[in-house]
């Protein structure tokens, strides 16, 4: 899912608190997904708690003026049915819950 448009119909533009699990609220993708996005709208799901004040402390506009963008990265799927002919290396940011997210201040 590749920008703020379809992020935001990822949730059907409803407004969710910023600490809401993006896996949970993702929940019914049969497949895995990563969602990229440049910040341009009030809605962000699945920050870890205090990480909204903390952008907000840096910049207030954080969320709406096109500066940071957002990498959120889903797999519904339980390893025990996933095959693959070679290990799958997520890198050291993937996580138990199966997700990494990230927001990043982008270059100007």
């Amino acid at each position: 899912v590749k920008g703020d448009l379809m992020y935001r119909k990822l949730f059907g533009d409803y407004k969710f608190p910023t600490t809401a699990p993006f896996q949970q609220l993702t929940s019914y993708f049969p497949c895995p997904m990563v969602s990229l996005r440049t910040c341009k709208s009030p809605l962000a799901v699945g920050l870890a708690e205090g990480q909204e004040q903390q952008l907000e402390a840096a910049d207030p506009t954080w969320m709406t003026d096109g500066q940071y963008g957002m990498i959120q990265l889903v797999d519904p799927a339980p390893v025990s049915t996933v095959r693959s002919s070679a290990p799958l290396s997520l890198g050291p940011d993937w996580n138990a819950k199966g997700r990494a997210e990230y927001v990043v201040k982008l270059a100007s």
